[in-house]
């Protein structure tokens, strides 16, 4: 098989029946992988360009567009940090991560939409709590952007918040009050563990003893509930805050990295043969060495979907002064007490533009002559209404 072909898309083309025939999965999920499947074919249809001066000719078929697919996601990225970049400010900034205990995996599989909420919930009130408490030398409202990931680098289950966080807030006199050692220091990463598993164990009961959770086996009566909880107690949770950055011009496009990522890209499947995958991973615990592994094609595809979000579930949310509600008077006080100036309106890119800031690409050139490139046929869907979309005008399906 040629390196084009290795994808998740082939994968799922080739073996997607018989897997489908031994899974019982939502209708979302099935739709996700039969996007998945359809991605940049012709049965999605698409368009022709052709160069006005030299006659090249270049055929580009439609992305699936699912938040899922491997394919679809490097623009979306890209145009995210260029957006995102109007709300940051000139501060330092920290990566912190919170990740849910090995023992609570099974009920997380069980109530995903609700559990991933309740851990992204649980993260923000502990920074929340942390940030007014005079104790910690803030006292000032914070803001963060978190992402829900919910995987390793070996597509084991791992539900974890990444956070974006400033290193400092608003005071209640609204002014920019920096973190203590001048921003070089957050909050202490142990004492966050602790807040952060006892929120979540007591919400966790509360919403047990209101019957608002689905049970796996091995939990469905409460003495065995109540033995879990008690274990979770007396264990310490993993929360890990990185040192600040070296550099916050570089923040949005580190955070881009975490945005729009899904559990695997095409680039790491290294080979699809006899029936196994062999996809490569970085290990964290031998010096970030790459390695390889290989499962089943069956395997493959159950560790892969066991990711897919929740149906219309937002996996990237903005807490304190960077929420939809507070962003715009929040940010012009931070930038009026840190005198810098405003970015302005933000801008919404289109995908030429994205391309052209981010790559050097601009769809509308011959690559071969560097004439203009324009539309010239519709390639009509093989499946759903056709497409009504104007022939003097050229659109990327990337």
């Amino acid at each position: 098989m040629s390196n084009a072909q290795i994808s998740v898309g082939e994968i799922f083309r080739q073996y997607g029946n018989e897997f489908l025939s031994r899974h019982r999965l939502p209708v979302h999920w099935l739709k996700a992988i039969e996007a998945i499947k359809l991605c940049r074919t012709a049965e999605l249809g698409g368009h022709v360009e052709k160069c006005i001066d030299c006659g090249h000719t270049k055929v580009h078929y439609n992305s699936c567009g699912n938040r899922h697919c491997p394919r679809c996601q490097g623009v979306n990225r890209e145009k995210w940090v260029l957006e995102k970049q109007y709300d940051q400010l000139p501060v330092q900034y920290f990566h912190a991560i919170f990740t849910i205990p090995r023992e609570l995996h099974p009920l997380f599989k069980y109530n995903r939409a609700k559990l991933y909420s309740f851990l992204l919930r649980c993260t923000w009130e502990t920074l929340k709590q942390f940030a007014s408490n005079p104790q910690n030398r803030l006292n000032a409202k914070i803001g963060a952007i978190m992402i829900l990931h919910t995987w390793t680098q070996q597509l084991e289950y791992h539900p974890h918040t990444h956070c974006i966080i400033p290193a400092g807030g608003i005071d209640s006199r609204g002014n920019w009050k920096n973190a203590p050692s001048n921003g070089g220091f957050l909050f202490y990463f142990k004492a966050l563990a602790d807040t952060f598993r006892g929120k979540f164990l007591w919400y966790l009961r509360e919403m047990y003893d209101k019957n608002e959770l689905n049970l796996p086996g091995q939990l469905d009566n409460k003495h065995q509930f109540v033995l879990l909880v008690k274990a979770l107690k007396n264990k310490q949770w993993n929360v890990k805050i990185e040192d600040p950055f070296p550099d916050n011009k570089h923040v949005t496009e580190y955070l881009g990295r975490y945005t729009h990522r899904i559990a695997i890209t095409n680039s790491r499947i290294k080979s699809i043969d006899n029936g196994m995958v062999t996809f490569s991973y970085t290990d964290r615990t031998d010096n970030n060495k790459i390695k390889t592994k290989t499962v089943s094609v069956m395997k493959f595809m159950e560790l892969f979907v066991q990711h897919f979000l929740p149906k219309h579930f937002m996996k990237i949310r903005n807490y304190g002064i960077f929420s939809s509600r507070s962003k715009t008077s929040a940010l012009a006080m931070a930038r009026k007490s840190l005198k810098c100036k405003s970015p302005g309106k933000k801008k919404k890119f289109t995908i030429r533009e994205v391309l052209l800031i981010t790559k050097g690409i601009d769809v509308e050139k011959c690559p071969h002559c560097g004439g203009k490139m324009v539309v010239t046929k519709i390639i009509e869907p093989l499946r759903g209404p056709p497409r009504k979309l104007p022939l003097d005008k050229t659109f990327s399906a990337a």
